[in-house]
């Protein structure tokens, strides 16, 4: 599994403290930057500058980010739970004295090679020095922090931080959960109920939390409920068949595809070994191989919600635009003409 990185948040603080995952070590990279300066001391008799250069030696990305994540103090849109929609959310943690935010760790001269490494050493124990003090002075007493979301309704949402001692960070509590603040199924929310995202968004959760048979067990469901929504939208048309309820429920999942063949979508026809990779995964895969195939089979109903919803439209569009070329026809050609 790749390793979470500070960086990858840079620019996009409010993901990073919303949509990650509980208990995931996100890595903070202690790499100092450096940054040359140059001052002109004087001239020469022909009149060229005398140009000496500094070094400034400045702390990593990732510690000047997690000092903003502390002391943050701003708004931002994001999507409220609470309210249902977006809302303009502030954030606010602590209040960090400004000598703290100063991320220059020495500047100096460098005329060797040598001397070049002495300073970086030393930049380095000068920021590890910082960071102690940092942890000491702003964070609990169990090295966590916490970040208040209030929105204009003034509801509050709750983030809590936690730094290891290592430096390293992980969210260990969220409230409401990462789940509430997950909007990518809310399109779908006609075409499958609130139990079947509810479940889709288990399968994500359980998945960000490495646990793969588990989040298969939730596709596989889901999967399922499509294959038997679309029996029961259709099941008059089966009453010549004698496909009744009981006879279709003891179906092979293939041959229930084939019996639905031209009511479902064209991806869940064109990939019906979905369902047996599923089935395999929970009763003979390993989690790690789980893992490994989540994202495509999670693609793969996200594909098949998005063509049902598209057949769904159609359908919907079809019937109103039937039923006002069948108005108009009573307006108008059943109209006698005046005389």
């Amino acid at each position: 599994m790749k390793q979470l990185q500070l960086k990858d948040y840079r620019g996009h603080i409010e993901k990073l403290i919303f949509s990650t995952a509980l208990y995931k070590e996100i890595i903070i990279d202690l790499d100092i930057t450096t940054e040359s300066t140059y001052e002109t001391i004087g001239y020469d008799d022909e009149d060229i500058p005398d140009i000496i250069s500094f070094e400034s030696f400045i702390e990593s990305q990732d510690i000047q980010l997690l000092k903003k994540m502390v002391g943050i103090n701003t708004t931002v849109v994001g999507y409220c739970p609470f309210c249902g929609k977006l809302e303009s959310i502030k954030l606010e943690c602590k209040k960090i004295d400004k000598y703290m935010l100063n991320n220059i760790l020495n500047t100096n001269h460098i005329n060797s090679e040598e001397q070049y490494d002495f300073e970086y050493n030393c930049a380095e124990k000068k920021q590890i020095e910082r960071l102690k003090e940092f942890k000491q002075k702003y964070l609990d007493n169990e090295n966590t922090f916490t970040i208040k979301a209030i929105c204009t309704k003034k509801h509050i949402a709750k983030i809590i931080f936690y730094i290891t001692d290592d430096y390293n960070l992980i969210k260990i509590g969220q409230y409401p959960s990462t789940i509430n603040y997950d909007q990518t199924l809310k399109e779908y929310n006609k075409i499958i109920n609130k139990n079947d995202i509810y479940e889709i968004r288990k399968a994500i959760g359980l998945k960000s939390h490495d646990v793969g048979v588990a989040a298969f067990v939730y596709l596989r469901r889901v999967f399922e409920k499509l294959i038997y929504a679309a029996y029961k939208e259709y099941d008059s048309d089966f009453t010549n068949d004698r496909v009744t309820k009981k006879k279709f429920k003891n179906l092979h999942m293939e041959e229930k595809i084939k019996k639905l063949d031209k009511y479902l979508p064209k991806h869940l026809k064109d990939n019906i070994h979905i369902y047996g990779i599923l089935s395999k995964g929970i009763h003979e895969l390993t989690e790690k191989e789980c893992l490994r195939y989540f994202d495509d089979l999670y693609d793969a109903i996200i594909i098949i919600l998005k063509e049902k919803k598209k057949l769904d439209d159609d359908k919907i569009f079809k019937k109103n635009n039937a039923d006002n070329i069948k108005d108009i026809a009573t307006k108008t050609l059943n109209k006698k003409n005046k005389s």
